[in-house]
């Protein structure tokens, strides 16, 4: 048995339901459609589901929506783009905080 937070059974049926009517996700935003979603179980949930067919490469990460945009103002501070996340040579070593917040 998996435990995803904030989801009972009950949702992760509809969360099911919800797949085999419409198909497959095409975002994390997509999951507030789900019955029994709301804001605070899609706060609870959303890092934790990835949605692999997103035109969004956050969605396949475990990076919780809430911090997307703290995300690309990092990463624009690098000088990268989403997807060198998943290069796995990203150095934070000459990260400005100050410029980011």
């Amino acid at each position: 048995m998996v435990y995803v937070s904030g989801l009972d059974s009950a949702i992760a049926n509809n969360v099911i339901k919800y797949r085999e009517e419409n198909g497959v996700f095409t975002s994390r935003n997509e999951l507030l459609k789900v019955e029994g979603i709301d804001d605070n179980i899609f706060d609870q949930c959303a890092g934790f589901l990835k949605v692999f067919s997103s035109d969004n490469l956050l969605d396949v990460t475990r990076i919780h929506p809430k911090y997307y945009g703290a995300t690309f103002k990092i990463l624009k501070e690098l000088g990268c783009k989403v997807d060198d996340i998943f290069s796995g040579n990203l150095s934070f070593d000459n990260l400005n905080l100050k410029k980011i917040s």
